[in-house]
């Protein structure tokens, strides 16, 4: 399971989108064939263009919003794994689940190498300052 999964397969700035993205095609096909002026077109070209550029921006700050609360998630991993109540088949499912690579001494997780969908969380982890990097190994 994912971090990144979140239940929906469509977000609702997608579904925003493409009905944008249809709108426009229509306005398209209208002004081919003649249904509207030319002055028409641009004003509702302007229009749905203006309500992409919203819904892309809602879309940004909301992929912001997932990566800072699954930063944290990230940064809260070390009092999960030493939890009492975590057990060490949990602790194996998670290390396959998000690394290619772990280092362990003893019971203690000293280094990892992130699987690559896991790399750009790792990456702004480590920019939000969640985790000092050292070499490509966090």
């Amino acid at each position: 399971m994912s971090i990144f999964k979140n239940g929906n397969s469509v977000s609702p700035c997608t579904d925003k989108y493409a009905k944008i993205e249809q709108a426009m095609k229509n306005l398209r096909k209208q002004h081919l064939w003649g249904d509207i002026t030319d002055e028409e077109y641009r004003r509702e070209k302007q229009e749905l263009q203006r309500q992409t550029n919203n819904t892309t921006t809602q879309n940004v700050s909301a992929t912001i919003i997932n990566f800072d609360k699954a930063a944290q998630l990230l940064s809260d991993l070390p009092t999960l794994w030493e939890h009492p109540g975590t057990t060490d088949k949990q602790r194996e499912s998670l290390l396959a689940e998000v690394f290619d690579e772990t280092r362990i001494r003893g019971h203690v997780l000293v280094a990892v190498k992130p699987k690559p969908q896991y790399q750009t969380l790792f990456a702004y982890a480590t920019t939000k300052g969640v985790r000092k990097c050292r070499g490509e190994w966090i």
